[in-house]
């Protein structure tokens, strides 16, 4: 039965993610011939010449590229919208399997001291960094982080620290739902 579910939300996948591949594509087909369509009854008139039309197409293009954010950038918002979904369900989870709990209490201990202070050391800190020196500094850096289950009973990782520079690569890899966000 578990698997039939399964299988039929992976079916509703497929053809939701098909009819977005469909809707994209169409969009950007009709995008590239929607301008030659309008001016070509000119040119073949006599009004205008062959320039024209590749003048049309290629400003219509870059307009119509700044307009069709939400058309081009729709996987990825749907994306960023199913991983909210996820942590929303974590969060429910924690919240089902100790009724008492609430939101804020995922920021303090039992005895309801704030565990997410903002200091020097526990914070994110932005720094710029000079563009000839780029290639010599990191473009990120951890420094001794430890990473905890969202209530802070359960350490997951300490210690962690490592530099990435600019050209080089990071491969974080792990099952869905393992915490890689």
């Amino acid at each position: 039965r578990r698997f039939k579910l399964v299988i039929a939300n992976m079916i509703s996948i497929n053809i939701a993610q098909r009819n977005l591949d469909f809707l994209t594509t169409s969009y950007n087909y009709l995008t590239w011939v929607l301008p030659i369509v309008t001016v070509a009854p000119q040119y073949f008139a006599g009004n205008v010449e062959l320039g024209v039309i590749s003048q049309a197409s290629s400003a219509f293009g870059h307009i119509l590229d700044d307009l069709s954010l939400v058309v081009n950038q729709f996987t990825d918002v749907s994306r960023f919208s199913a991983g909210i979904d996820r942590l929303f369900s974590f969060l429910s989870a924690i919240q089902r399997l100790d009724p008492s709990r609430s939101i804020d209490s995922l920021l303090t201990n039992d005895q309801g001291v704030v565990l997410a202070k903002e200091t020097p050391e526990n914070m994110i800190q932005v720094k710029e960094v000079d563009p000839f020196l780029s290639d010599q500094l990191p473009v990120l850096s951890f420094r001794n982080v430890a990473i905890n289950t969202p209530d802070r009973k359960r350490n997951l990782l300490s210690g962690l620290s490592f530099e990435l520079f600019r050209g080089k690569n990071l491969l974080i890899v792990g099952a869905s739902g393992s915490g890689k966000s």
